[in-house]
């Protein structure tokens, strides 16, 4: 790693004493402290709109995600073999999955992120970053698609095949009501009001994009994936991933929204499209797209998908248990 100590010291000025990779980042200890050095890999345009994010929210009470340091000639980046790269203070260890605790204090910054960037400006020389609107066009598409791989196994040719086509009618049913959900509800309506007053998500909240440090603060961390969308998109993501790890937990689940609700209260036109987002077979759907498009390894397709038909199961008891409670929380 010593490439990446010499890049580090040449344009931040920081004396390395060792650096270790950490999936796609690298953690560099320093004299001084912890830091995270990491690739932009989505280009300057889309860096330059998460810089102005991060700064937004830094501005707004939010410091919980780490922002860039500056260069030793005051850019938030360096152009580094004809990419750009930062350098962020590390934050912590990852968020433990098992803990209940963590997820509730990872709700609330959650929530406090969504509410910091709430009318989030954007100077005309920050390239807009949006996904807004997006949700309804892919569910027609991903629906679509699954209509034409069930019609394809209409004679099956497998195990696998035989067990979609048995249980083609229901995992449509299931596709077509969280698309018409969405579309019954006022998810076009929060779409419009982005235009003019932008709410930030940051579109890849999971336990690891969580850290906790030594104090048992928690921070937001990873800004690829960020993006002007409607903030329940988010939250969806969020009690979706928790839920998982913890058996699809209703009684988590209320704990866990009554978290975020506190610091960043739903209105009740948005808990129609939290329920549609919520409903949708994502992880069924994108195995039979995959196995389609790809003709993966049937061994390793069964495997997954006697996974995801487990974890489905769970999900439609939830949200159905789930709904009447939520929709009386938010009035």
């Amino acid at each position: 790693m010593q490439i990446q100590a010499l890049r580090v010291e040449e344009h931040w000025g920081i004396l390395v004493r060792s650096v270790q990779p950490h999936g796609p980042v690298f953690q560099v200890t320093a004299h001084d402290g912890v830091y995270c050095f990491k690739r932009g890999k989505h280009g300057l345009g889309r860096l330059g709109f998460d810089h102005h994010a991060i700064e937004w929210l830094a501005k707004n009470d939010f410091p919980a995600t780490p922002r860039f340091l500056p260069t030793l000639t005051g850019k938030p980046w360096a152009m580094i073999d004809g990419e750009p790269w930062v350098l962020t203070p590390w934050t912590g260890r990852p968020l433990d999955a098992g803990s209940r605790r963590e997820w509730l204090l990872a709700a609330r910054q959650l929530a406090k992120f969504h509410r910091a960037s709430h009318g989030m400006e954007l100077p005309d020389e920050v390239e807009r970053v949006a996904f807004s609107g997006k949700w309804l066009a892919r569910f027609e598409e991903r629906n679509k698609e699954l209509r034409e791989s069930l019609q394809s196994f209409t004679s099956p040719q497998n195990g696998f095949e035989a067990e979609v086509v048995e249980m083609s009618d229901e995992l449509m049913g299931l596709a077509t009501s969280s698309a018409d959900l969405l579309h019954a509800s006022a998810y076009t309506d929060l779409v419009h009001e982005i235009e003019h007053r932008a709410t930030l998500v940051h579109g890849n909240v999971k336990a690891e994009n969580f850290t906790v440090d030594d104090g048992g603060r928690v921070c937001l961390i990873d800004f690829d994936s960020f993006r002007l969308d409607v903030w329940v998109q988010d939250l969806s993501d969020f009690l979706s991933n928790a839920l998982r790890s913890h058996g699809w937990s209703r009684e988590f689940a209320c704990e866990l929204f009554d978290a975020y609700h506190a610091e960043r209260p739903l209105e009740t036109r948005e808990t129609p499209v939290l329920l549609a987002l919520l409903s949708y077979p994502y992880l069924p759907v994108k195995i039979i797209r995959k196995y389609h498009r790809e003709g993966r390894s049937l061994e390793k397709t069964l495997r997954k998908w006697h996974r995801a038909l487990h974890e489905l199961n769970r999900q439609k008891v939830f949200v159905k248990e789930w709904a009447s409670w939520l929709e009386k929380r938010v009035q």
